[in-house]
């Protein structure tokens, strides 16, 4: 059985990008790169002579408490662990295993955990203020224009991207089969909401709004511009 300490990033998978050419030169556009995570987790294991997931779990889950956050495993018994579903053809099926454990994502957690991390982020215990307000500014490209991206955090406006309301919001989802996450953090009002689906392909944004509107009221215009009442 696979451990914290034998979950490693495919290095085939960072090998099989050598010989792959750009898609651009660095620095003219954004693009999300799931291989770029995968080298970044090596780094993580060649720098502290750890594999990234038992670096992760020493470093920042046991420290604050996220007992219950780990990679994704189909093999290891977890207690409590929710099934994946799909619908499809009005009918639920189980969604199928997803064997790939990706430093990109697919991360098992709870709501408890999650509350935790999110209480680190606003206190200061993870990072430090300078490393937060890298990693939620939007990167500016060559021509001098922005992509509301930045170090792993989509940046842009509530309700879910929007551009044309004036309510800053951090955000990123996240899905595998079976599973669909939101988390959206409204800055300016103090309001975090974390939603954790076991549905594939679960529509969480207009329901992620309706929770933040009951904690942040004064964001309602920018909500009902996104979806008319």
């Amino acid at each position: 059985m696979p451990s914290l300490h034998s979950i490693q990033p495919d290095i085939d998978v960072i090998r099989s990008a050598y010989k792959a050419p750009l898609n651009g030169l660095p620095g003219n556009n954004y693009e999300y790169s799931n291989v770029g995570y995968q080298a970044l987790a090596e780094v993580i294991h060649r720098v502290s002579g750890q594999p990234w997931a038992a670096f992760l779990r020493e470093r920042i889950f046991a420290p604050l408490g996220m007992t219950a956050t780990r990679p994704t495993t189909v093999f290891d018994i977890v207690a409590d662990r929710a099934e994946g579903y799909t619908w499809r053809d009005n009918v639920f099926s189980n969604s199928e295993d997803y064997l790939a454990l990706r430093p990109s994502g697919a991360f098992m957690s709870t709501v408890g955990d999650m509350a935790n991390w999110e209480v680190a982020l606003q206190t200061g215990r993870i990072l430090s203020s300078q490393t937060k307000t890298e990693m939620w500014t939007a990167v500016r490209l060559n021509n001098g224009s922005e992509y509301p991206y930045g170090y792993g955090w989509e940046v842009d406006y509530f309700p879910n991207g929007v551009g044309t309301t004036d309510v800053p919001m951090i955000r990123h989802e996240g899905s595998i089969p079976g599973f669909r996450a939101v988390y959206w953090r409204l800055p300016n009002q103090r309001v975090t909401v974390i939603v954790l689906s076991n549905l594939q392909g679960a529509a969480l944004d207009q329901l992620t709004a309706g929770i933040a509107l009951r904690y942040a009221p004064d964001v309602k215009r920018a909500y009902e511009k996104r979806w008319p009442q």
